[in-house]
Formats: structure tokens, C-alpha cells, sequence
């Protein structure tokens, strides 16, 4: 490749630092006109007319035309190769960083566990020496520690006092089984999932059969009258002598319903229905604030939450990422509520506090499903092969089982007849009634 006369732009090479290094070695400063990829440097125009002529240099690849082009390329590259020096810099510093951030919030966790620990061997200490009556019940006081870890957000902790009550019953008490009372209408089975009962003095019960979508009402001489639904029921709440509130979960609505008597015939009217914000299950009716507690399933979450008779939400109780199936109140509105899935009964207070909750280690009672509570502080609950009854201090007793034939899927408790009253699952067997 020849060289090429002179093009306007190269005068420019010196201040730009383009000279020839074979003349700069000898101490003269030339502009630079070529540039050899080989030996990479730049040539003077007669140090480039001549570089190939030596035998060592004769394969040399010379540039001409091109070298403003090739110095831009290489210029471009210098600055990539910067850029990229800085960005990584950059993202070690910040490497840094975050691994601190990590170690630091490791250590804070650990820090949190370690006290969590030091307190919880200090309270079961203290636990020995509690209640020597309850040796024939194992009870722990001891709370369970759950972290929801999210990044540069405090710590949450939740705890929940769990009483792990024995695997066997302390105790077997038979039930004096007053009637049966059949509610199968031509339907077959049935399925109960759960009661109530009006203070009046026409109606005894009334029924949610699930599975055939219809309340069943039980009058006072035990006479049976069936009242279809739109739609499969759930839950049952006692509002008042003749209403009603009724849970529908595939519809995700509550209905009110009033009943009323004409001419000894019992009948029934939709007063108003109201939407929540998901499927309704369990329900119950506030008397000191004439509110509805709602079981409500949003997903995989289940929720408690506050609604009023006209439909309006209120509040949110708790939530759980497990489903609820039951609820009821204790006499001072208390909530009681049964989980099937985790085998769990817990006791809230109005505003969500947990008391207490006990786990079920018995296979036998497939469950829990329904719930009720006496005067007295003790819990009834219901399994499809067991019901049992759970006093103050602990102690269980088995007081129906699946030896007799029954299959317990709701209970309701009359504290003023001593009356228990049993709905069955997909059973053709009726109502049972017992004496406390």
C-alpha cells in the first residue's frame, strides 16, 4: 500500500497525540500519516513509505486512508473499556453493601431468636410449678414465634398460645339420647353444617342442609318444614325471635330472613341480602354491637371479619393463611373457631387476641367442624367420628362416637333445656337430641 497525499483533518494529529513513534525513539517529533496493525504504532508519511521493505516487516498490515476512522475506533474503545472499569467498581461497592445489609440483618434475627429462646426456656420453667391438677394433662404455656422477613421492613412477630392437649380422652361420659327427629323430606342424606335457634316459642331449630340447598325448620312439636334456597348454605346466625342471617359461599352473599307463623304454618321471606368481599362461612350475630362475624375465604387466606346488618363492612378481625370452617361466641362474645384442615380450636377475644387454642393429635376425630360453648367455659366439638367436650382446665371426654352410629358434623347447646342438639354429615338419620 502506497501512501497518499496529504488529507486535510491529519494536521490535527499532532495536538491529538498521532506522531510517529519510530521518529519520536530518536528524539523527533513527526506527524503521524499511517499506522502499522503489526507493530502498532503510528509511522510518519516516510517511515510508512518504508516499513516494509525489511524482510521482518514485509507481511506488515499498514493502514492509510483509514486512520482517522481506526483512531476514533480505538478512542471509542478506550472510553468503552473506562466505562466498564467504573461500572464495575461501581457494582463491588454496591456488592459490598448489600452482603452488610444481609450480615446485618442475619445478626438481627438471630439476635430477636436468641432472646426469643432465652424467654421461652424461662417461661417453661416457671410452668413446672403451675396447676398440679393438670398432671394428667400435658399443657404447655409456650408461644410460638413466626418471622415474616421482608427487606428493610421491621420484623414482624406473631404469637399464638398453644395448649397440646393428650392423645386419648381423660374421661368417657354417655348422653342420655332423647329423640331423633327425621329431616330427610325425601331427600336421602342430608348434610347439617350447621344450627340456631330462635328464642320463641314456635320455632325449636333451624337447620342448614348444605347439600340440598335448604334450611330446615324444626318447630316446637317437632313438625318439619323445608325452605329452599338459591343457593347451598353454610352458616346459620340468630338475630332476633324471627331473623335470621344466612351465609352462601358459592354466591358470596348473606341473606337475612324473617320467618313468621300463619295459621300454625311456618313460612319465610328474603328481607334484604347483602355481598362481601369473598366466600361466607361461618357466621354469628353480635348482640352488644348488632353486628355479624364473618368467616370469609378470600383465596387461600380466611379472614374474621365485622359486618352490620345493612351490609356494610366494619373491620377486620384476623387473618389466617389457613381456611376456617366454624365459628361461634362464647356467652361474654367470644369467638370460638374450628379449622379442619390444621386440626385446630382457638379462642379469640372480640378484637382478635388469641387466648388460647388446642390442636387435635387424635386422628379419630377428622376435624374439627363444629363448636359450641356452655355457661360454664367449657367446649363442645364436633369430628365425623367423635364429639367431645373440653372444660376450663383441660380435660377431655368423649360423649358421642362413631361405635354408636353417629357421624357429628354441628352441635348447638340449650344452657336453659340442658339440651344438646347433633347435626350429622350425608346421613339419612335426623336431628339428634340429647340430655346433659
Amino acid at each position: 500500500m502506497e501512501v497518499s497525499g496529504r488529507r486535510s483533518g491529519n494536521d490535527d494529529n499532532i495536538s491529538q497525540g498521532l506522531v510517529c513513534h519510530p521518529c519520536q525513539e530518536d528524539g523527533v517529533t513527526q506527524q503521524a500519516r499511517g499506522y502499522c496493525i503489526n507493530c502498532k504504532e503510528y509511522l510518519c508519511e516516510t517511515c510508512y513509505k518504508y516499513h516494509r521493505r525489511p524482510k521482518p516487516y514485509k507481511d506488515h498490515v499498514l493502514v492509510d486512508e483509514d486512520i482517522d476512522t481506526y483512531q476514533q475506533d480505538r478512542k471509542a474503545l478506550q472510553l468503552s473499556e473506562e466505562s466498564y472499569e467504573s461500572a464495575l467498581s461501581a457494582i463491588k461497592t454496591q456488592k459490598c453493601q448489600i452482603n452488610r445489609y444481609f450480615e446485618e440483618t442475619e445478626k438481627h434475627f438471630g439476635d430477636k431468636m436468641l432472646r426469643f429462646r432465652e424467654e421461652s426456656k424461662k417461661r417453661e420453667k416457671e410452668t413446672l410449678g403451675i396447676d398440679q391438677k393438670l398432671k394428667a394433662v400435658r399443657v404447655f404455656g409456650r408461644e410460638r414465634l413466626t418471622i415474616a422477613y421482608k427487606p428493610q421492613q421491621p420484623l414482624q412477630v406473631l404469637g399464638e398460645a398453644i395448649v397440646e392437649e393428650q392423645k386419648r380422652d381423660v374421661g368417657t361420659r354417655k348422653l342420655k339420647l332423647l329423640r331423633k327427629v327425621n329431616i330427610d323430606g325425601g331427600k336421602g342424606k342430608c348434610s347439617i353444617t350447621d344450627m340456631a335457634m330462635l328464642p320463641n316459642n314456635k320455632i325449636l331449630l333451624i337447620l342448614a342442609d348444605q347439600i340440598n340447598r335448604r334450611l330446615i325448620v324444626i318447630s316446637a312439636d317437632y313438625n318439619v318444614t323445608f325452605h329452599q334456597l338459591p343457593s347451598d348454605p353454610w352458616g346459620i346466625a340468630e338475630i332476633s325471635d324471627t331473623e335470621i342471617a344466612v351465609s352462601l359461599p358459592l354466591d358470596k352473599q348473606v341473606q337475612i330472613i324473617t320467618f313468621i307463623t300463619v295459621k300454625d304454618a311456618i313460612c319465610h321471606s328474603n328481607r334484604k341480602s347483602f355481598k362481601v368481599s369473598g366466600q361466607p362461612f361461618g357466621i354469628r350475630y353480635r348482640k352488644s354491637d348488632c353486628s355479624l362475624v364473618i368467616v370469609i375465604r378470600k383465596g387461600q387466606t380466611c379472614v374474621l371479619e365485622y359486618w352490620s346488618l345493612d351490609g356494610n363492612y366494619l373491620r377486620t378481625v384476623a387473618s389466617y393463611n389457613y381456611s376456617i370452617d366454624y365459628i361461634t361466641l362464647t356467652a361474654d362474645e367470644k369467638i370460638l373457631y374450628s379449622s379442619s384442615v390444621e386440626h385446630l380450636v382457638g379462642l379469640l377475644e372480640p378484637d382478635g387476641t388469641v387466648l388460647k387454642s388446642f390442636q387435635y393429635v387424635d386422628d379419630n376425630m377428622l376435624g374439627p367442624y363444629g363448636i359450641a360453648s356452655d355457661a360454664f367455659g367449657n367446649i363442645y366439638v364436633c369430628g365425623l367420628k367423635r364429639l367431645r367436650v373440653v372444660s376450663k382446665e383441660g380435660k377431655w371426654e368423649q360423649i358421642i362416637a362413631q361405635e354408636d352410629g353417629y357421624a357429628p358434623q354441628s352441635v348447638l347447646l340449650s344452657d336453659k333445656t340442658k339440651r344438646l342438639f347433633v347435626g350429622q354429615s350425608r346421613t339419612s338419620k335426623g336431628i339428634l337430641v340429647f340430655q346433659i
